[in-house]
C-alpha cells in the first residue's frame, strides 16, 4: 500500500484561544480574493468568472487544474456553494456559505471568541475552512508520540497485498491492531474536534486497511469481489458538507479495474458527534445503474481520530470492533485515477447507458 510519510505537524496560532491548521496556499488565494468583494461578506452570488479574473490573472498567474482544484476544496470543506448555470462555468455563481440562507448545517469553521476581547465585547471569527484546536490540550499534547504512532501503522499497511481483505493480510491484522490501538491510545488526548466537528472529514478518502472479518469474507464493499476471476481493487468514500456520502468500490476482472460499483446516500453522528453512521439507499451495481435488488446498507463506525496533519483517519466498528484505516487523497486525485483506468467519475459501471448518461459518467470522453 502506498502511503505519503506522515510529516511533522504545523501549526499557526491565531487568537490566545485556539489553535488552527490553515488552509493551502491556493484556497487561501482564493479566498483572499473573494474578501475584498463586497457581495461576498454580503452573501450575496460572486461569479466564478469574476473569481477566476481576480485571482488567476494575476502576477503570479494560477493554471486552470489549480483553481477548479481550490474551488473543489473549498466547497468541500464548507467555505463556500456553488450553483451550476444552465451554459458553462461562465454563469456558474459562488455564495459565502457562512453567511447566505442555504448554508450547511456544519460551518468548516465556528466563531470563536478570545477570552480578552470577550470582556470587551469584541467578537474574533476564525478564518473559514480552518480546523479549530483546543488550545490548553494544545499545549499538552504530544504531536512527536502521535507522529510516531501514525508512522507505525503506514508500516503495517505498506505490508498489506489487498487493504486487509486479501487472505494473506490476515497474518498482519493483530499487528494492525496494536498498531491502530496505539494511535487511538496517543490521540485520546487531541486537541482537534470530534470527527463531527471537523471538516477535514469532507471529501475523498482510500480505504487502506482493515482488520474486519466481515469486510474481508465479502472481499470489499458489495460482496462482488468474490465472484469468479474478480478480485477488489481499491474502495473510496466520499463526503460532502450537505450530508451525502458516496462509496466507490473498484473490482478487477483478469487483473484489471474494470467495475465501479457505487452506492450512494447519507450520513449523520451521534449526539456526542463521535459515531459516525453511513446509510446507503441506492446503487449501482453489477453493471446496472440504480439496481433494484439493491435493498440498503449501511455502517457504523466510532471515529477514533485524524491526524494531526489530516492524512489519515481511524475507525473502530462490527463485530470485535474491527479497525478502518483510510487516507486522505487531495481534490482530483480520485478522478484523475478513475480516468487513467477508464471508469467513471459520477455513478458506476452500466452494460447500458444513454448519450446523456455517458456524458455524465464519463465527462473526459468525446462522444459522437
Amino acid at each position: 500500500a502506498s502511503f505519503r510519510r506522515i510529516p511533522t505537524p504545523t501549526f499557526a496560532p491565531r487568537v490566545d484561544s485556539l489553535v488552527a491548521v490553515q488552509l493551502p496556499a491556493d484556497q487561501h488565494r482564493l479566498l483572499d480574493a473573494l474578501q475584498t468583494m463586497p457581495q461576498w461578506e454580503s452573501g450575496a452570488k460572486v461569479s466564478v468568472q469574476q473569481l477566476y479574473e481576480q485571482a488567476c490573472l494575476a502576477v503570479d498567474p494560477m493554471s486552470d487544474d489549480a483553481f477548479d482544484n481550490a474551488i473543489e476544496y473549498l466547497e468541500a470543506s464548507g467555505a463556500l456553494r456553488i450553483e451550476e448555470g444552465l451554459t458553462d462555468d461562465d454563469d456558474d455563481w459562488i455564495f459565502n456559505a457562512k453567511v447566505d440562507g442555504d448554508k450547511v448545517e456544519r460551518e468548516a469553521a465556528p466563531s470563536a471568541v478570545d477570552l480578552e476581547e470577550a470582556e470587551s465585547g469584541v467578537q474574533n471569527e476564525v478564518p473559514m475552512g480552518v480546523v479549530v484546536f483546543d488550545r490548553e490540550r494544545h499545549a499538552l499534547y504530544d504531536y512527536e508520540a502521535e507522529q510516531s504512532a501514525a508512522e507505525a501503522v503506514v508500516c503495517i499497511l505498506a505490508k498489506l497485498k489487498r487493504f486487509g481483505v486479501e487472505s494473506a493480510d490476515t497474518k498482519e491484522w493483530p499487528a494492525l491492531t496494536a498498531a491502530c490501538n496505539r494511535l487511538a491510545e496517543v490521540t485520546a488526548d487531541s486537541p482537534a474536534p470530534p470527527l463531527r466537528d471537523d471538516p477535514r472529514l469532507f471529501g475523498d478518502w482510500e480505504l487502506v486497511g482493515t482488520t474486519s472479518k466481515e469486510f474481508s469474507e465479502r472481499r470489499g464493499v458489495s460482496g462482488l469481489g468474490n465472484a469468479p476471476f474478480t478480485a477488489p481493487k481499491a474502495v473510496f468514500f466520499r463526503f460532502l458538507p450537505t450530508g451525502v456520502c458516496l462509496a466507490k468500490e473498484v473490482l478487477e476482472f483478469f487483473g484489471n479495474p474494470v467495475v465501479l460499483n457505487e452506492l450512494r446516500g447519507r450520513f449523520g453522528f451521534s449526539a456526542d458527534g463521535i459515531f459516525m453512521q453511513e446509510q446507503y439507499t441506492e446503487a449501482d451495481m453489477g453493471g446496472q445503474l440504480t439496481n433494484p435488488s439493491f435493498s440498503g446498507g449501511s455502517a457504523t463506525l466510532r471515529g477514533l481520530c485524524i491526524t494531526a496533519d489530516g492524512s489519515m483517519r481511524i475507525g473502530s466498528g462490527g463485530t470485535g470492533g474491527a479497525f478502518f484505516v483510510f487516507k486522505k487523497i487531495l481534490p482530483g486525485e480520485l478522478d484523475a485515477w478513475l480516468q487513467s483506468w477508464n471508469l467513471p467519475l459520477c455513478g458506476g459501471t452500466a452494460v447500458v447507458m444513454s448519450k446523456e448518461q455517458q456524458r455524465v459518467a464519463y465527462p473526459y470522453r468525446e462522444l459522437i
